[in-house]
């Protein structure tokens, strides 16, 4: 048994046992649901038992798989992985699958939504974000990264050997993708800026998802991992460029100065944060950037924006990534970046 080294020290029974419950827990459209933590998963036979019947309901319902959180792009990155390891076949094709479900889920404009097939209205429990595209927590990214590589035969879905009409179908997709956050970046007085969360599927219109999580610029992490996946083109074109350059702009232009996080413990006990002055602190981006001041904004479950963070409740204030110093990063890459383009 060759091993990832990720597994390594890990008995073949238990990697072999998750893999297995991985295969239980896809649904018939080729994804599986969020937010599952399959290293401790292992299904007793009643489990698997009431899994099979759950199977049936959700191929019945019309519920949908999807791709927040890295939900099936994870799964598929293990059985995939689990297949080199043993040459289960079961475990290629689930992951053979989970390519036919991104690819059926991709919109005609180039978009990924968040949940695939689309959930009947009136079933319980449907987000109104559910089709909207998604590009919150790298849904879409992560999505457009996966089938790259299985477009170029790249490791490890080089193991699959995929047909050329796959791969076909796979840098088509791909390529979709990048017409897509290049439609969707914002514009603002006629210059490009930045990029939204999530995006109504049909206008491309910046779109509210959580109460919490309103149309906005949004300064960090979704729009670095887009800015990063765009550097990682071999040959950009001109658009290509002028979107990442004017991204870069926004940021730089955007970027929070002379303030810091501090850690404290409140009144409560509990470990919470606020914002303070500090001269000369790295610099710091708010999530979030109001689409007519482009001011920085935070907002708690009551859908108030609140010009500080520590005006917002505190299970929202430390339960979400409101602030980060990551742009600078993607601000130093760029510059190397840009001397080549």
């Amino acid at each position: 048994m060759v091993r990832h080294e990720k597994y390594r020290g890990i008995p073949e029974q238990h990697l072999r046992a998750v893999a297995d419950t991985i295969l239980a827990y896809q649904f018939p459209s080729g994804g599986w649901s969020k937010n599952r933590h399959w290293e401790m998963s292992q299904l007793t036979a009643e489990e698997w038992a009431e899994r099979a019947a759950l199977r049936h309901d959700i191929a019945t319902s019309g519920v949908g798989s999807n791709i927040d959180n890295g939900a099936t792009t994870s799964e598929m990155l293990y059985l995939c992985r689990m297949y080199r390891t043993t040459g289960n076949e079961a475990y290629r094709d689930a992951v053979m699958r989970g390519i036919d479900f991104l690819l059926s889920m991709q919109y005609d404009n180039g978009g990924w939504p968040q949940f695939w097939p689309s959930r009947p209205a009136g079933y319980d429990g449907v987000e109104p974000y559910a089709d909207f595209i998604t590009f919150n927590d790298d849904a879409m990214v992560r999505v457009m990264r996966l089938l790259w590589l299985v477009a170029d035969d790249r490791a490890p879905y080089d193991v699959l050997h995929a047909s050329d009409s796959l791969r076909d179908r796979c840098r088509d997709a791909f390529n979709r993708g990048v017409r897509c956050i290049l439609d969707c970046q914002i514009r603002k007085n006629g210059e490009l800026t930045v990029w939204c969360q999530q995006y109504n599927q049909k206008t491309l219109a910046p779109e509210h998802a959580r109460a919490y999580e309103l149309p906005s610029f949004t300064g960090c992490g979704e729009t670095c991992s887009i800015l990063d996946l765009l550097m990682d083109l071999p040959d950009p074109s001109d658009e290509v460029v002028k979107s990442v350059s004017s991204a870069v702009k926004w940021l730089e232009k955007h970027a929070l100065r002379d303030l810091r996080v501090e850690r404290f413990v409140n009144d409560d006990g509990e470990r919470d944060y606020r914002v303070v002055k500090s001269a000369g602190a790295p610099l710091l981006w708010a999530r979030f950037y109001d689409l007519d001041s482009e001011l920085p904004f935070y907002c708690g479950r009551d859908g108030i924006k609140r010009a500080d963070v520590g005006e917002i409740e505190y299970e929202r204030r430390t339960g979400y990534g409101w602030l980060s110093t990551g742009p600078a990063d993607v601000i130093k890459r760029y510059y190397k970046w840009s001397r080549r383009h």
